[in-house]
């Protein structure tokens, strides 16, 4: 292709309308999947925080265990952690199980947790160079990529 041909065609204004649309298209497909990736950070922390308890937990009951002078101060030790862990498991059961519902709501309702996108109007930029008249648009728009 010669110089001229590349300078006269078209292309960028096609492969501009292409990529816009390409991008449009992604961020639609994350604002569809965000509330899932959101549910997935939510339970990812949840259980993290569950194991964290957990950990405390155990290291009490050994605490508990080692000043134990009978067998039934081990017995209320062991009945103090599975009541504790027990306790523990409820409340996240409780908040795993809220924030798959958030999920499942999510797409049907779709302004539940959608962050809303910018949208940037579609113009073109002008150059103005100074002590010059300010530069106009030809006959055909050339827009900028």
């Amino acid at each position: 292709m010669s110089q001229d041909q590349m300078r006269n065609s078209a292309g960028p204004l096609h492969t501009q309308e292409y990529f816009q649309m390409l991008l449009d298209g992604a961020d639609m497909f994350s604002s569809f999947w965000q509330p899932m990736l959101k549910s997935t950070g939510r339970w990812q922390l949840e259980v993290a925080g569950l194991a964290f308890k957990q950990g405390q937990a155990a290291l009490q009951l050994s605490r508990d265990l080692a000043l134990c002078r009978t067998p039934g101060d081990m017995t209320t030790a062991n009945m103090r952690f599975w009541n504790a862990t027990t306790l523990q498991y409820a409340q996240s059961s409780k908040r795993l199980a809220a924030s798959v519902a958030r999920t499942v709501e999510a797409p049907i309702l779709s302004e539940s947790e959608v962050v809303s996108l910018l949208r940037k109007p579609r113009g073109h930029d002008v150059i103005e160079l100074p002590n010059d008249e300010p530069a106009r648009p030809a006959a055909v728009e050339r827009k900028v990529a």
